[in-house]
C-alpha cells in the first residue's frame, strides 16, 4: 500500500507528544526518567455483526511493549494530571481467525496517568493511546472475499485502558489492566466495519530511577483563568460507501464551536458542523428514498464537547445528534473522538474519527480552526 495512505493522525500525534516532552527533557537527565513495560494480554474480538461471530474461531492473545518518560512538573499540566507518563509502544495480537482476519501490529503514542499519590503501594490509573495499525489480512474480492470487516492493511488505532498497580519495589510495578482497542480505516475504503477488541492482562513496568523519589516540582499557582473560547474553522474528509466499486466521495464543511475552560485541564462546550457530503445521493438511492434535492447533500450536527488539555494538545470527546440528516440509515446519533494541536496562538490543527451511533465509522475528519475569542 502506498505510504501516503498511512493515517496522517500518526504524524500529528508525534509532533504533539514531542512538544509535550521537549521542555522537561532539558530540565533533567533523560535516561533516569525512562520507563519500560511489557504487557501480555488475553481477550476477544467483539462481534458487532452476525457474520463476524461465524468466522471468529478463538479468543485473542497478544502483548504490548512500551517505552515511556516520567514527567517532572515543569509544566502546569504535569502536576494537574499527577505527573503522567508519556511514551510510545508496540502492540501485537491475533484477531480470532488467522486465515481470514490475520494478525494486527500497531505503533502508538500514549499517556499513562495514576490517580493516587505515587507513594502508595497500590494505585489505579488509565491509558489513552493513538497510532496506526497494520493488519496482515484484509478484504480482497479474489484472494480473501470472506473478510468483509476491513479493506486496508494500514488503519487508525485507538486504545483506552483502566489499570491497577502494585509496587513490588521502588523501581518495579506489577500492572493489571482491562482495556478497549479499536482499529478501522475511517471509511477510506470499504468494507470498514472495524475491529473492536476487549483485552485484559498482567504486566511489569520497570523505571530506571525510583518512581516514588524522582524529583517533581509542585507549582504554587497555575497560569489559567476561567475563559470563554469561540472558534470557527473548516473540515475535510473522504470515504467509500461500497466495496463493489470503492468510489471516493469527498466531504467538506464549516464548524463553529464554543468552549468554556472550567479548570486548567478541562474545557466543556458545544460544536455545530455543517457538512456537504457528496455521497448522500448514492446512499439515498440505495435506500429507495423517493425524492432527493440538492439541499439534501447537507448534513448538520450538534456535538457537545468535553476536552482534556495537556499543554498544546487537546483530546476531544464529542457525542452528538444530527440536526439535519438526509440519509435514513445514519439515524440521529453521531459522535467524534479526536485530537487537536495548537500550532500558533489562535490556530489549531485537528483530526477526528466521525462515526454514526457508537462504532460505525463515517470518515476521518481533518480540520483547521481559528479562535476568534480566546
Amino acid at each position: 500500500m502506498p505510504f501516503k495512505k498511512i493515517p496522517i493522525a500518526t504524524f500529528i500525534i508525534v509532533i504533539s507528544f514531542c512538544s509535550l516532552s521537549k521542555a522537561s527533557i532539558k530540565d533533567s537527565s533523560f535516561v533516569k526518567r525512562l520507563v519500560f513495560s511489557v504487557e501480555p494480554q488475553w481477550g476477544f474480538v467483539v462481534p458487532h455483526h452476525d457474520y463476524m461471530s461465524y468466522f471468529i474461531e478463538k479468543n485473542i492473545t497478544g502483548f504490548q511493549a512500551n517505552i515511556g518518560l516520567l514527567t517532572l512538573g515543569t509544566k502546569d499540566w504535569h502536576h494537574l494530571y499527577n505527573y503522567p507518563q508519556i511514551g510510545m509502544g508496540f502492540y501485537y495480537s491475533s484477531l480470532g481467525n488467522d486465515g481470514i482476519y490475520g494478525k494486527m501490529n500497531a505503533l502508538y503514542l500514549y499517556v499513562d496517568r495514576k490517580f493516587l499519590p505515587y507513594q502508595n503501594r497500590f494505585n489505579i490509573g488509565n491509558r489513552i493511546a493513538f497510532g496506526a495499525s497494520y493488519i496482515t489480512k484484509h478484504y480482497d474480492k479474489e484472494s480473501n472475499p470472506l473478510n468483509i470487516v476491513i479493506a486496508t492493511s494500514i488503519n487508525a488505532f485507538i486504545q483506552y485502558d483502566l489499570m491497577l498497580y502494585y509496587s513490588i519495589s521502588p523501581n518495579l510495578n506489577l500492572r493489571g489492566y482491562i482495556g478497549f482497542t479499536h482499529t478501522s480505516n475511517g471509511s477510506i475504503k470499504d468494507p470498514n466495519k472495524g475491529f473492536n477488541i476487549i483485552t485484559s492482562g498482567l504486566g511489569l513496568q520497570y523505571t530506571i530511577s525510583s518512581e516514588r523519589h524522582t524529583a517533581r516540582v509542585s507549582p504554587d499557582s497555575y497560569e489559567y483563568s476561567n475563559s470563554h473560547k469561540i472558534s470557527i474553522g473548516s473540515v475535510y474528509g473522504c470515504k467509500s460507501i461500497t466495496r463493489l466499486d470503492n468510489k471516493v466521495y469527498h466531504i467538506a464543511g464549516v464548524t463553529g464551536e464554543y468552549l468554556y475552560q472550567i479548570n486548567p485541564t478541562t474545557l466543556i462546550g458545544g460544536e455545530v458542523v455543517a457538512y456537504w457530503d457528496s455521497s448522500n445521493k448514492e446512499e439515498a438511492d440505495a435506500e429507495d428514498q423517493e425524492s432527493f434535492e440538492k439541499i439534501d447533500y447537507l448534513n448538520i450536527t450538534l456535538n457537545p464537547t468535553y476536552a482534556l488539555k495537556m499543554g498544546r494538545v487537546l483530546f476531544t470527546f464529542q457525542p452528538g445528534l444530527y440536526l439535519k440528516n438526509s440519509v435514513k440509515p445514519y439515524g440521529i446519533v453521531t459522535n467524534k473522538v479526536g485530537i487537536r494541536y495548537q500550532i500558533a496562538q489562535k490556530y489549531y490543527a485537528s483530526i477526528a474519527i466521525k462515526a454514526h451511533w457508537l462504532a460505525k465509522a463515517d470518515f476521518i475528519e481533518f480540520g483547521f480552526r481559528y479562535n476568534i475569542l480566546d
